[in-house]
């Protein structure tokens, strides 16, 4: 028996609309990139390191897409400098340690601190502070702009090939689109040095426009 075109692509319509329902229901909701959200500085500091081709932490890649941050930049700071999770938006920001783990890909460098920031919508993104030492915060903890997530590493304690002496390594990361850099050359509390949120940035390692 033959099956007429019209049944065919009545079948396929209903193959493809099973397809895509079966898809929505595997991929993970897309988020919107929220609000933006200012990376301020804690501390006086030099850039060391440009966030335009500097390298990113293996260790903090995104573990849903895989994917590195969306820039870098490395501040000189004297060891023992208290690093604080200075981030200024909108009231009602949440953030939470996302990950604690070895700055560097041989378990050497310290350690480093991913802290989410989230609003009522979800999570907006993420920022690591990396080359820390004495960190006093673990995985899921809640803490605010004011918790001391560790201080910056002495160079006695570590033998690594990313570790160059003391200095904070600071990376973004977006939700939607891509974490945008400011990376002023000096630094000083309250100095801005990157943001997330929002979804105006089209490429990785882009200044804020």
């Amino acid at each position: 028996m033959r099956i007429r075109p019209a049944a065919l692509a009545v079948a396929a319509l209903a193959t493809t609309a099973a397809t895509t329902a079966s898809s929505a229901l595997l991929a993970p909701a897309a988020h919107a990139g929220g609000p933006p959200v200012t990376i301020e500085a804690d501390y006086d500091a030099t850039l060391t390191s440009h966030p335009v081709g500097h390298h990113t932490a293996n260790n903090f890649r995104d573990a849903e897409t895989g994917y590195p941050g969306d820039w870098s930049a490395d501040y000189g700071l004297a060891a023992g400098t208290p690093v604080r999770p200075r981030l200024s938006g909108p009231d009602g920001l949440t953030l939470t340690v996302a990950k604690v783990a070895p700055a560097c890909t041989n378990g050497g460098g310290g350690q480093g601190v991913q802290v989410s920031v989230g609003d009522a919508s979800g999570e907006i993104g993420r920022v690591a502070y990396l080359h820390l030492e004495d960190v006093t915060v673990a995985e899921g903890d809640t803490v605010s702009t004011d918790t001391v997530l560790g201080v910056v590493g002495g160079d006695i304690a570590y033998d690594s090939s990313c570790w160059t002496g003391p200095h904070l390594h600071l990376e973004g990361f977006n939700r939607s689109d891509y974490s945008c850099f400011i990376a002023p050359e000096t630094a000083a509390p309250g100095t801005p040095l990157g943001r997330i949120g929002g979804s105006d940035v089209q490429q990785r390692e882009t200044a804020c426009p």
